[in-house]
């Protein structure tokens, strides 16, 4: 993962303080939300099995990198030694949360339905059951963007044993929600070919089999992390996770969610009575499944020629229409990060 010099801090550890600073991301793109290592239990939860969907950084912070900080009580945004901008709303509003989607509202930048869940689960939070006009209004506003009350209920509540069964019931099974045939590498496959591999098929994660059983499971950043250490020649296994977890087929979905949303790669492996392997659950697939029946994002009109120069400097913005003007009539694509964050 590429860290940018843009940090936000989580700096309530509470739904509201999560939500208000995924929402300041929003407001600020590139930046890394950094999460406390000290956390509620539900909030941990909903961190684990969304954290990768929602751009969180499970780590200390790096006092090294320019960070900024969303403050609870002003509402302003710090970063570490200056103030570089400033989250104000037009009305009385408890939630932090609150004050960060006026801003969002007034510029036209819509949610998923799964950054709505999570910033109503912010509002309600925030507002203690007593919202002002403004927490309303925001919960209605997210409840249009697609927020889903079933799942921010579920998170809410005290017992993550609660969270689990009822989250399981409403996605299925192992055998259902699994990935299959699953991508793998041998643990005599170099770090460097298992990178390219993971760039060439968007996977983040590979397992690592012999004989048709799985012995680990490699993550893109242990990979990344190999690479800038040089140890491109080097086998996977010298990379891998050992002793990744793995679940049989027909085994209630619950047990995989147990799984996934403990510590560790964030994946489940699934095997047959032999232990080899057949299938590979991830938290994204729990994810699709949890709001696969969420009203879509409303869709978005904008000028991509005008936000591009608005956004780029001037010298990309040059790049970008020599590389046209070389293309000629051929078609040409911008792809990735750029297009996110425009």
């Amino acid at each position: 993962m590429n860290i940018k010099d843009d940090l936000i801090l989580v700096d309530l550890p509470t739904f509201d303080g999560l939500a208000a600073a995924v929402a300041a991301r929003r407001l600020r793109p590139g930046a890394l939300v950094v999460v406390p290592a000290e956390l509620p239990p539900m909030v941990r939860a909903f961190i684990s099995l969304h954290g990768d969907a929602c751009g969180l950084l499970d780590t200390e912070w790096p006092h090294d990198r320019l960070a900024t900080k969303l403050c609870p009580d002003s509402g302003t945004v710090l970063p570490a030694r200056m103030i570089w901008g400033k989250i104000e709303s037009a009305g009385e509003a408890r939630a932090v949360t609150t004050r960060v989607i006026t801003v969002l509202q007034q510029q036209g930048i819509p949610l998923s339905p799964m950054e709505a869940t999570l910033l109503y689960l912010g509002v309600l939070d925030g507002s203690k059951g007593l919202p002002t006009l403004l927490d309303a209004r925001a919960l209605v506003y997210l409840l249009e963007s697609g927020a889903r009350r079933e799942v921010a209920q579920k998170f809410l509540r005290e017992r993550t044993a609660m969270l689990l069964g009822e989250s399981a019931e409403q996605v299925g099974s192992v055998r259902a929600a699994m990935h299959a045939p699953v991508q793998f590498v041998a643990p005599e496959t170099t770090i460097a070919e298992a990178q390219a591999l993971l760039w060439r098929t968007g996977h983040g994660a590979l397992p690592v089999v012999q004989n048709a059983k799985p012995l680990g499971i490699l993550l893109r950043q242990d990979l990344d992390r190999a690479i800038r250490h040089g140890l491109r020649s080097r086998p996977v296994q010298e990379a891998m996770c050992l002793n990744p977890p793995t679940v049989l087929p027909d085994v209630a979905l619950s047990e995989a969610l147990k799984l996934l949303v403990a510590p560790g790669p964030g994946r489940v492996l699934v095997i047959d009575e032999n232990h080899c392997l057949i299938g590979i659950i991830a938290r994204s697939d729990i994810l699709s499944r949890l709001y696969e029946q969420a009203h879509p994002v409303k869709e978005v009109t904008f000028g991509a020629a005008e936000l591009l120069e608005s956004c780029w400097t001037a010298d990309k913005v040059a790049l970008l229409r020599r590389i046209s003007q070389v293309a000629g009539k051929q078609d040409l694509y911008l792809v990735g990060g750029a297009v996110r964050d425009l």
